[in-house]
């Protein structure tokens, strides 16, 4: 099984446990520590980094890409698409709710984006809100 989890950096240690959660639900957490995450969240001139996780028995292999900010997932996730197939595809990102509609303009546009790639490629991305 091949999975793509495309990420959003912004709230750093936020992002970490929820993908560690992921991952161990997916039963590879043990392939990915804190330090490796720190690495490949260390983005080199605003590109994404990619970091590749396979089980030890070879049977699941986990591409992680890590974006800086929510309004980059739909675009990573969009390029990954287009370079291979994958079984599933997870998008995360934290966008908090403050005193202004920022909340609402970037969550909004990260959906609707995530979704038209999905129509696009005709995978499905789950969303959660």
């Amino acid at each position: 099984m091949r999975l793509l989890i495309v990420l959003s950096d912004f709230y750093h240690d936020l992002v970490w446990k929820m993908l560690n959660e992921a991952l161990y639900h997916l039963n590879v957490s043990d392939l990915l520590t804190k330090e490796r995450f720190d690495e490949a969240c260390e983005i080199s001139e605003n590109r994404p980094r990619k970091t590749t996780l396979k089980s030890q028995d070879c049977k699941t292999s986990v591409d992680i890409v890590v974006v800086g900010g929510c309004m980059e997932i739909p675009l990573a996730t969009s390029f990954m698409l287009a370079k291979r197939n994958y079984d599933g595809v997870v998008c995360m990102g934290i966008v908090i709710k403050g005193e202004t509609a920022h909340f609402d303009h970037v969550s909004r546009i990260s959906i609707d984006r995530v979704c038209e790639v999905c129509l696009a490629k005709a995978s499905p991305v789950p969303i959660g809100t």
